[in-house]
């Protein structure tokens, strides 16, 4: 007698089937997702490799209801569960879509970190406008795909799905797609040091909810290790060092003489890489070479973390960043260190930030009116469109409001920060829009820079002033298969130019081929007018022969990431992959070429992972010292 299928058993089959039919056009929208955004850089060859972490997600959501259709098979709580599936994978398309968009910007999926340190999407709200057009293209899109194949599968070919539902949850089934995911995965590790690209945005998002960094530190690290971040207060004696410039006798100002006034300006994402006083091949950057014909540039200056809020703490208050998610500004805006604007208003300076858009993320105006910024001149949102063209009158007319008085000014620009917005659109032929559109907001600061330098000489002051050029990071633009910034230690991301421009302290331009910080930044200002730094800061004047020897580096937007450089090396640990790097800068300054497999290079590398881990028991540690608040949350645990 045939065995008959009763008819609830049947409703309830279909409904698995059809919820599988789901499925299966999930994977179909992710696999397009994955094909689009393994663009750039060219990975697309590796396509059914990298899509491996998409097709087991699928996969186990596809498990998961087919167990309740199991455990509940009643027709209406099947109709339910069926209504779920559709729920949860139009969502899951969605999502891949706007993935889509967030990795052609960033290069790496959405984390919750990434959310929250970008004020939930306020502190990007130029670039979250710049994308609502692709987004209202591409997450439709992928809504209808999803429909479209999902209704195809089940309505013309409802046996094949029936049939591939079974051969899935099989054992055959399993074993073959355990042996897809793993090998996958084993080839992902071992042949590709960046492995967002084959993330699966869902799992990526849902895992950095339970992201708690493990460090644990080893007790043998040498005493003197903990001398590169010590404080002025707190430092042993320098052992002179030869130096490796001739500085002029005019670094000196006469006794008596009114007091310079300091312009410092802060090319917003701007690093060496893109300029041509640094090497680029760009010309568009006339007017700071100009400049430094009459001034010192040092070659060597690097940002500690790519991050606007955490370069605010080391230009200002001339510390080290926090080695967590979450940067100083952010944790302890009125974190108990003078900033150089407290310095300098104690000694009789009026003191501004100027800014052209908002400064609410971070808690960025608390930080700077605590220390030290009377006058504080910035938007409530950053402005869909170019906007540092308000800078130079809003700093005429501050500068010319009192003269009675030496100031101290910083000009934070804007436009070059993603997405990069310029009223110019000047062809620099690098083949690419994106680095195209982005160097003409570079020369469109260089420009404002030549037009801040000519008006302190209009209003006469150039002679007493002192121009800092600076940038607060660089910007990647896939170098190392990254985009934008904050991600990662390499040097288009961390390495910054640094100009002191002045024709009574440097009548002739000279060049510093020496290690140095952002943090040394405000203790050589405050070095040439003549004032000693605050105790607490780590950084040294740059000028003095106790000038650093290593400069230290940390990311976490990326893989939590601490490294150094030293001479012509760099150095970097990756603490969530537990890998090392290693670098020849000398002759390899772009960094591709990987010496920590070299076995001659182990015992530099042991000495090396100690430096970091002297940084990394050192620094939270300090920086408690200074909090006026109780309770400082971390994201990592010791």
């Amino acid at each position: 007698m045939r065995n008959e299928v009763s008819p609830r058993s049947q409703v309830r089959e279909n409904h698995s089937a059809h919820a599988f039919a789901l499925f299966l056009a999930l994977v179909t929208v992710m696999t397009a997702a994955r094909f689009l955004i393994l663009h750039w850089p060219p990975l697309r060859r590796f396509l059914p490799l990298l899509m491996y972490q998409d097709v087991l997600f699928c996969f186990v959501l596809a498990w998961g209801f087919h167990a309740l259709f199991a455990r509940f098979p009643r027709s209406r709580a099947g109709l339910g569960l069926l209504i779920a599936a559709w729920c949860v994978t139009l969502l899951a398309a969605a999502y891949a879509a706007i993935h889509v968009i967030i990795y052609s910007e960033t290069s790496s999926p959405l984390t919750y970190f990434l959310w929250v340190a970008s004020g939930q999407g306020h502190g990007i709200d130029a670039s979250i406008a710049r994308a609502l057009p692709l987004a209202k293209i591409l997450i439709p899109s992928a809504v209808v795909l999803m429909i479209a194949v999902a209704e195809s599968l089940w309505r013309l070919a409802p046996r094949l799905v029936t049939r591939m539902e079974r051969a899935s949850f099989s054992l055959p089934g399993l074993l073959v797609l355990a042996i897809y995911v793993v090998s996958a995965d084993l080839w992902v590790h071992a042949h590709m040091r960046n492995l967002r690209p084959a993330a699966n945005p869902e799992w990526a998002f849902a895992a950095s909810l339970f992201d708690r960094h493990q460090v644990t530190l080893p007790a043998n690290i040498p005493i003197s290790y903990f001398d590169d971040f010590r404080p002025r207060g707190d430092r042993a004696p320098a052992v002179a060092r030869a130096s490796t410039v001739a500085l002029s006798p005019a670094v000196t100002l006469p006794s008596g003489s009114r007091p310079l006034n300091v312009l410092m300006i802060v090319m917003e994402s701007v690093g060496t890489r893109s300029l041509q006083l640094y090497g680029a091949p760009h010309p568009e950057t006339p007017e700071i070479i100009n400049l430094a014909r009459h001034g010192v540039v040092f070659d060597r200056i690097y940002a500690s973390e790519a991050y606007s809020s955490a370069a605010m703490a080391s230009l200002f208050c001339s510390l080290y960043p926090e080695h967590g998610w979450f940067n100083i500004p952010r944790l302890t805006p009125d974190i108990d260190v003078p900033g150089l604007g407290d310095v300098l208003a104690s000694k009789g300076y009026r003191t501004a930030f100027v800014h052209a858009g908002a400064l609410s993320l971070d808690n960025r105006k608390l930080f700077l009116r605590d220390h030290g910024f009377h006058d504080i001149i910035a938007r409530n949102e950053d402005a869909p469109a170019p906007s540092d063209s308000a800078l130079l009158p809003l700093t005429r007319s501050w500068i010319g409001s009192d003269f009675a008085k030496p100031f101290f000014l910083t000009i934070w620009t804007l436009d070059s920060h993603h997405p990069y917005f310029s009223t110019s659109a000047t062809n620099f032929r690098t083949g690419n829009d994106r680095m195209n559109r982005y160097l003409n907001t570079v020369h469109a600061t260089d420009t404002l820079i030549g037009q801040l330098a000519r008006m302190l000489s209009e209003m006469k002051i150039a002679d007493n002033t002192l121009i800092v050029i600076t940038g607060d990071h660089g910007e990647a633009f896939g170098e190392h298969g990254q985009m934008v910034h904050g991600f990662s230690v390499y040097d288009e991301e961390v390495h910054v130019p640094l100009i002191f421009v002045s024709d009574k302290l440097f009548p002739r331009g000279m060049r510093i081929d020496r290690i140095g910080r952002q943090i040394d930044i405000a203790p050589t200002i405050l070095g040439l007018l003549g004032y000693d730094e605050p105790p607490p800061w780590q950084g040294v004047n740059l000028f003095a022969d106790n000038s650093p020897q290593r400069a230290y580096l940390f990311s976490t937007s990326g893989n939590f990431s601490l490294g150094f450089v030293e001479d012509s090396f760099k150095y970097i640990h990756d603490f969530d992959r537990n890998t090392d790097e290693l670098y020849d800068l000398a002759h390899d300054p772009a960094e591709t070429h990987d010496l920590s497999s070299d076995n001659t290079r182990q015992a530099q590398l042991s000495r090396d992972r100690l430096r970091v881990d002297a940084w990394l028991s050192f620094q939270d540690r300090y920086l408690a010292n200074f909090s006026r608040s109780r309770s400082r949350p971390s994201s990592i645990s010791r």
